[in-house]
């Protein structure tokens, strides 16, 4: 398959570095497959998001949806998942990892980019929504709204320049199209600040 241009924002971090990361990602994906809805994957990142801070590494997200290094790693972190989620025997769980390897490598990493996609689309939505709700308050809270509003900014800074890879990706002629998907790009863009984009341009 031909994916959109290789991103690699944080070369060498798929080859184990942020294991941890990767797996935490390949859960989170797996666990929303194709079949969530989006007000699904909402409550599922409204949830997490807090304890999960791979919701907000932008880079390493965009890296894995745009980088075929990385997809693989994030493929293989997905399948150890799968495995060590059996309660199996050591025998079954050997023959599951293999025939998951053996498996369709190109639906699998498909699958797990749209997932992703959703999964991004859904962080920065509440981001911007976090930093909007508190924009306008004083006091006490006001550290909370340079906090939300900061990272909001940083998200945009680390996006911004992604959103056409991704649109080609999840693109009607894109590898990896889908409705759904190039739905949850589009939202990307739109919750990002634009005013920072544009400085960024």
């Amino acid at each position: 398959l031909a994916f959109a241009e290789p991103v690699s924002v944080a070369k060498g971090r798929a080859k184990g570095r942020d294991s941890a990361m990767l797996g935490a990602l390949a859960q989170l994906a797996s666990f929303i497959g194709n079949d969530a809805s989006s007000e699904e994957v909402d409550s599922i990142v409204d949830a997490v998001a807090e304890k999960a801070p791979v919701l907000q590494d932008w880079d390493l997200l965009v890296e894995c949806m745009t980088c075929d290094e990385a997809a693989a790693a994030l493929s293989s972190a997905a399948d150890l998942e799968d495995v060590s989620a059996s309660t199996s025997p050591a025998s079954s769980k050997k023959k599951a990892s293999k025939k998951a390897r053996s498996s369709s490598s190109s639906s699998s990493s498909v699958a797990l980019r749209r997932a992703i996609m959703r999964l991004l689309a859904s962080s920065v939505t509440r981001m911007a929504k976090l930093a909007r709700d508190s924009d306008a308050t004083s006091g006490s809270r006001k550290r909370d709204a340079e906090k939300h509003g900061d990272a909001h900014k940083e998200a945009t800074r680390a996006l911004s320049l992604h959103v056409p890879a991704l649109l080609r990706l999840f693109g009607p002629s894109g590898a990896a199209s889908d409705d759904a998907s190039l739905t949850a790009a589009v939202k990307v863009f739109a919750a990002l600040k634009l005013e920072v984009y544009s400085v960024r341009r």
